[in-house]
């Protein structure tokens, strides 16, 4: 994980169930349960540190690209690009999903662009931490 000094209580392990390449949005679950969909708690932000992206393929071939879109907030997102290999994006200071009673909350989503030769499986690790202050959509930042 690329943030340390984190309680190892607070760490999540976020992925989703392998998406089609039809641009449609997708949740993230706990540990890959689907008895455990992803949901944060009031008064708590995720911090996103790493993202990884695992194409479903069985065979490499030249021209394979994969594009895939995370959206936090319906508006703060990340875009990874994939060759056919798991790519691994560390985010040194990471992305915070805001305490979900600030307004304009949507939540944390996932979607396997149509521009993907196939299907995806998204990882997300990350940790909780408890809400001091946080930024909402669109909310400028003041000390």
């Amino acid at each position: 994980m690329t943030h340390l000094g984190v309680s190892v209580d607070c760490i999540a392990n976020l992925v989703t169930f392998q998406l089609k390449n039809d641009n449609s949005s997708h949740p993230f679950y706990f540990d890959r349960q689907t008895t455990a969909p992803f949901a944060l708690p009031a008064g708590y932000c995720f911090v996103i540190t790493d993202v990884f992206v695992n194409p479903e393929v069985t065979s490499f071939g030249s021209g394979q690209f994969f594009l895939v879109v995370i959206t936090v907030d319906g508006a703060r997102s990340i875009t990874v690009r994939s060759d056919g290999h798991t790519t691994h994006l560390p985010l040194t200071a990471g992305l915070v999903a805001p305490d979900p009673n600030l307004p304009g909350f949507h939540g944390l989503d996932a979607r396997n662009t149509t521009f993907s030769t196939g299907p995806v499986e998204i990882q997300l690790l990350g940790y909780f931490i408890k809400k001091s202050k946080s930024l909402g959509v669109g909310i400028a930042f003041t000390p």
